[in-house]
């Protein structure tokens, strides 16, 4: 009897691997970098505190240098937090606006420029040691570098009024160096330009001081410079009689 003869069972051979040569390497090294350099794009809005066309520009690097990625992510939490509040300010206060566009000839006040009145606005931004500009409707807020000593999120607003008006957020935050702020008033056609200024008022639209200020007829904005965030308007000439007022020379 034949037994069936025995099959050499069969081994695959690994061929070598083939030495990387210096074109190799090089296509390599360029996928790489291309592979890494994708990845860590993101769109402007993820590398950018605030967009190009934003009221404020500044980078994250800028902005967060030196602090940890906890004190990022709390600084963003609390950007996220601000920008939904105002959005919701914004959409309750339709309704003022609404009202106050029919008799806003007849709300002047204390001196307040009085003004075809403007929607609700608002913009947040996360401004650092180097300083940034937060435009918040028609208004501008240049904060120097030096100005503040650690990254903090500012929220600018203009309130539904007759009047030209803006508060900025936190309340009370001091400058190591003072911000200028210049207020427009473009839409205030009964203002007479070149005799305005800049107030500092109270939430019922109080004076309660002048801080030194120079009024550009041209351009019909009053600017100034301000050592703490609070509510701030545009009053017609001097005057010593207002509520708690203090004139600066």
């Amino acid at each position: 009897m034949q037994h069936p003869t025995a099959q050499a069972p069969f081994i695959t051979r690994r061929r070598p691997p083939r030495p990387i040569t210096g074109r190799s390497a090089r296509v390599g090294v360029l996928l790489g970098f291309a592979v890494a350099f994708a990845g860590g794009c993101d769109s402007p809005r993820d590398t950018m505190l605030a967009p190009d066309a934003s009221p404020a520009t500044l980078s994250a690097a800028g902005a967060f240098a030196g602090w940890s990625s906890d004190d990022a992510g709390e600084l963003q939490a609390l950007l996220k937090q601000e920008r939904e509040r105002t959005r919701q300010v914004k959409q309750d206060s339709k309704d003022t606006y609404a009202a106050l566009k029919d008799d806003w000839r007849a709300s002047q006040k204390q001196g307040l420029v009085a003004c075809r009145p403007l929607p609700y606005e608002a913009e947040s931004e996360i401004v650092g040691p180097r300083g940034g500009v937060l435009n918040v409707g028609p208004h501008k807020l240049v904060i120097p570098a030096g100005a503040l000593t650690k990254p903090t999120v500012i929220t600018g607003e203009i309130p539904v009024d007759a009047k030209v008006s803006v508060k900025f957020s936190p309340h009370g935050l001091n400058f190591v160096k003072q911000p200028t702020l210049v207020l427009q008033y473009r839409h205030c056609e009964d203002a007479s330009a070149g005799t305005n200024q800049l107030v500092y008022v109270s939430e019922d639209n109080a004076i309660l001081e002048r801080p030194r200020s120079v009024d550009d007829a041209a351009a019909r904005a009053v600017t100034g410079e301000i050592g703490h965030f609070s509510k701030y308007g545009v009053a017609t000439g001097r005057s010593d009689e207002d509520a708690g007022g203090e004139t600066q020379p």
